[in-house]
């Protein structure tokens, strides 16, 4: 791996839960997980069932794994892999996992409860890897290393979210899900300004977003995204968090529109990988 090395890998690309192979065959099936490897450091970005084939890919190298596992937030579709991540299992690894503290709750016991009886049979203590759970705060930095830096800010969603930003090496990524757009914050402007990717929240449509059922759902649209990547001088947009009632189809259509206004779009897909 080379060292200013700054690739983007996505495992999980949809929202609120896994969808069948039917209609979801080219976009993928999984919940939310995104691989970064910047450097000589692994990073990951939320833990839905899409971490599961990351796990079996990291196995397959065959060695002694450190990781980063940043959660937006711990709704099902952003934890619920954990438990099935294999390296977890595994001695020779070592993770930390950051998260926000929750109605005065540290992260790490929002995890451990998560896996006790009887939700789940294995419990938090029966992973065999050396694993650090941290609380992260919004606007809070984590500096990886000299070179390298995670940063977080608040954004719109029920139960409260955080995004995420990864600098390094003069690349960056900006991480932004879960989130219910209303009128975009200037810091949230500022957070994206000049970012190299920007994966966004567009599990929403214009129209379907205008209907009061979905007012309050804590997600955004592809219009949004296209505007602010616009605003924010982003170099390309990944539309991400797809519904689950979405087909490849309309996810194809949905990109094709955002197009029209930031021509620079793609709709993420469960293997596609994108090299800084």
């Amino acid at each position: 791996m080379k060292k200013n090395n700054f690739s983007i890998n996505f495992w999980g690309v949809r929202g609120s839960c896994a969808t069948s192979k039917n209609k979801s065959a080219v976009y993928g099936t999984n919940t939310s997980c995104v691989e970064l490897l910047v450097g000589d450091h692994l990073i990951i970005l939320d833990a839905g069932t899409g971490i599961y084939p990351l796990g079996e890919h990291l196995c397959s190298i065959n060695k002694a794994q450190k990781g980063h596992i940043f959660i937006s937030h711990p709704h099902y579709d952003h934890i619920q892999g954990l438990p099935f991540f294999i390296p977890f299992y595994s001695s020779l690894n070592a993770y930390t996992i950051y998260g926000e503290q929750k109605l005065d709750i540290p992260f790490e016991n929002i995890l451990v409860d998560y896996m006790k009886k009887p939700y789940f049979p294995i419990s938090w203590n029966d992973f065999d890897a050396h694993i650090t759970v941290l609380n992260i705060a919004p606007k809070e930095t984590v500096a990886i290393d000299r070179n390298v830096s995670v940063s977080a800010i608040r954004v719109n969603h029920p139960g409260e979210n955080l995004a995420f930003r990864i600098d390094a090496y003069g690349k960056s990524c900006c991480y932004i899900t879960d989130i219910e757009h209303r009128d975009y914050s200037s810091e949230l402007i500022a957070f994206a300004r000049n970012a190299d990717i920007v994966i966004y929240d567009a599990s929403l449509t214009k129209e379907e977003y205008s209907k009061a059922e979905y007012n309050g759902w804590g997600h955004s649209t592809w219009l949004v995204a296209a505007n602010l990547a616009n605003e924010a001088n982003v170099g390309k947009l990944i539309l991400f968090h797809h519904a689950i009632n979405k087909t490849d189809d309309e996810i194809l259509n949905i990109q094709k529109q955002t197009c029209t206004v930031f021509p620079n779009t793609v709709a993420a897909s469960e293997g596609l990988e994108i090299n800084l």
